[in-house]
């Protein structure tokens, strides 16, 4: 029943992708907590089980959507589950990232923060939970150097995202690299040419007035409030 459950839902574990329970899920969860077979499961824990993945499922639906609130509901849910499923922790690397940014979007540091850390310490060599963490770590303004370290990697495994380019500019200006991140952040808009880019537009007018260019610090701020982004610090 397992079996087919995950294989209907086409989930994603970690990051591995489940194409049988027999190659990923008995071997590896079992592996880890010792008491669990799926085999054993119980009709309760099975339901319960499904329902955690379906809690996910949802979760992300919600998440692209950007119902955050909807989202953060439903992940808080699977972790709940989880906890009384007593799985592997791994489980929840996904959760756990998506968390950091709903949180960083709604800008609530601290759990953002928290959640990037929980990711990352489940899959440390992930370029996305090096981002994300190293985003948090901005946000926060601790770890700077470490923050630094992280998103530096996160852009030479992913060179064409520009999420992670823009998380680099970020660091770079809470490090007071003016330059970097003017060169950074100016990528990214060129990149995200079809995209709002009012948070960077303002972000470019920080950085030029920090260099002492007022003339283009107004004209980024400018374009920062024709494009209808609202200052939240």
């Amino acid at each position: 029943m397992i079996n087919e459950i995950l294989l209907s839902l086409g989930m994603t574990i970690g990051s591995q992708d489940i194409d049988t329970i027999e190659n990923y899920t008995k071997p590896q969860l079992e592996d880890k907590v010792e008491f669990l077979n799926l085999n054993e499961m119980s009709e309760a824990e099975e339901d319960s089980f499904y329902i955690f993945f379906k809690n996910i499922i949802l979760a992300g639906e919600e998440l692209e959507e950007n119902n955050l609130k909807g989202s953060e509901k439903l992940y808080q849910k699977a972790i709940n589950l989880h906890e009384n499923l007593n799985l592997p922790e791994i489980m929840l690397e996904e959760v756990y990232r998506n968390l950091s940014y709903i949180y960083s979007t709604q800008d609530i540091k601290n759990k953002s923060l928290e959640y990037g850390l929980r990711a990352h310490n489940i899959e440390p060599n992930n370029p996305l939970n090096k981002n994300n963490l190293a985003y948090a770590l901005a946000k926060n303004d601790t770890l700077l150097t470490k923050a630094l370290k992280l998103s530096k990697e996160a852009v030479e495994e992913m060179p064409n995202s520009s999420e992670v380019l823009e998380t680099l500019g970020l660091v770079n200006f809470k490090l007071g690299q003016y330059n970097e991140s003017i060169e950074n952040i100016q990528k990214v808009i060129e990149m995200n040419s079809l995209k709002n880019n009012g948070e960077n537009y303002h972000l470019l007018g920080k950085l030029y007035q920090k260099n002492g260019d007022n003339k283009k610090s107004e004209i980024y701020f400018q374009k920062a409030e024709e494009s209808g982004f609202i200052l939240n610090e």
